[in-house]
């Protein structure tokens, strides 16, 4: 939500939502298969806080960093 809801004016404003919006879904799938096979990602909790401080406000640097820290913990 904080990704649509984010200012991003240009011609690339558009095509940037749409890239982090797929790179959030592929990790959330990521995420819910590792769960599902019971692997162990100690750094998950920190890194879904994180993806929740960022979804708080509309700020596509903020979301950026959230996706880049979920895929670091998923590897």
């Amino acid at each position: 939500q904080a990704t649509t809801q984010a200012d991003a004016p240009g011609a690339f404003g558009p095509r940037a939502k749409a890239a982090l919006l797929d790179d959030l879904n592929a990790l959330q799938a990521r995420l819910a298969a590792a769960r599902l096979r019971g692997a162990g990602l100690p750094e998950a909790d920190a890194a879904a806080r994180m993806a929740q401080e960022a979804s708080a406000r509309p700020d596509l640097a903020a979301v950026t960093v959230a996706v880049r820290e979920l895929g670091r913990v998923l590897g």
